[in-house]
């Protein structure tokens, strides 16, 4: 009880200083992104004197962040789609069909957690490189296959610990196959890992760098990529590159604001029920 009792008095500030730990950098973007470039060389702390909200339609118009978000778009749907599909029907044929195969490929998915990316860079470009499937298409496949680790470990946690098996036990009953079953009563319940998957997956597919300046032509560049145009070698525009920061942080606020119900619950139930 004397336990409780501190923890409670101890735990709220200790909370809340870290959270202005990691609010401090995004609040420092923020404030920075209204300043003239003039205004850069004061404290980075400072306040900006004027609001510059020209610092928002400039880098859109030099980074052409319209086409460079439509790309950054189109890569997330096309790569968060291939991963959901894939990972939740291998989920859950690992934990409903119990094998030694079944689990070989368990601990197959799982061993990408503990691969560096950088390990296997090289030899991927070189597979990339031998079955020429550079550019957009071939981002998207690289992305749902390094993608497919987490969701599988969270989604066989989830599946083990929060769908009964008495509710499939009935619709084979009723004459239902596995597909049907699947789709019509296994994939609703997975709802809260799935929006987990999607809310995890997507910061780090919008926000990568290195993956799409590898495979990514000058024609076709993300967000990230848009905005390394603004960093050359002799002059860097700190107070675009700022604005654009800013602008970028907008669509992955939105998302998280619209998934929060279920983040929690899905990590939670996916990571400690199996």
């Amino acid at each position: 009880m004397r336990r409780n009792k501190v923890a409670s008095v101890v735990l709220p500030p200790i909370l809340i200083i870290i959270a202005l730990v990691f609010f401090l950098p995004v609040f420092l973007t923020i404030i920075n992104a209204f300043k003239s470039m003039e205004e850069m060389t004061r404290p980075f702390y400072s306040f900006p004197r004027h609001l510059a909200f020209e610092n928002f339609t400039q880098v859109v118009k030099t980074t052409h962040m319209v086409n460079a978000f439509i790309t950054s778009v189109l890569v997330v749907s096309l790569s968060m789609v291939g991963i959901v599909l894939f990972t939740s029907m291998a989920s859950y044929a690992i934990v409903r069909h119990k094998s030694v195969f079944n689990q070989v490929i368990y601990i197959a998915f799982i061993s990408g957690l503990m691969i560096p990316f950088s390990v296997i860079m090289i030899p991927l470009m070189k597979v990339v490189g031998v079955l020429k499937i550079g550019s957009m298409g071939g981002l998207i496949i690289i992305y749902i296959a390094l993608g497919m680790s987490l969701p599988v470990f969270l989604l066989t946690g989830f599946i083990k610990g929060s769908v009964p098996l008495e509710l499939e036990e009935s619709a084979h009953i009723d004459g239902a196959g596995n597909f049907r079953i699947f789709i019509f009563i296994v994939l609703p319940l997975l709802k809260p890992i799935i929006a987990t998957v999607i809310m995890l997956g997507t910061v780090w597919i919008f926000n990568d760098f290195l993956l799409p300046s590898l495979l990514l032509t000058s024609k076709r560049f993300t967000i990230p990529l848009s905005q390394y145009q603004l960093s050359g070698q002799y002059l860097q525009w700190w107070n675009l590159m700022l604005a654009g920061f800013t602008l970028t942080l907008l669509p992955i606020i939105v998302l998280f604001l619209s998934f929060q119900k279920y983040f929690i619950k899905g990590v939670t139930e996916g990571a400690l029920k199996g």
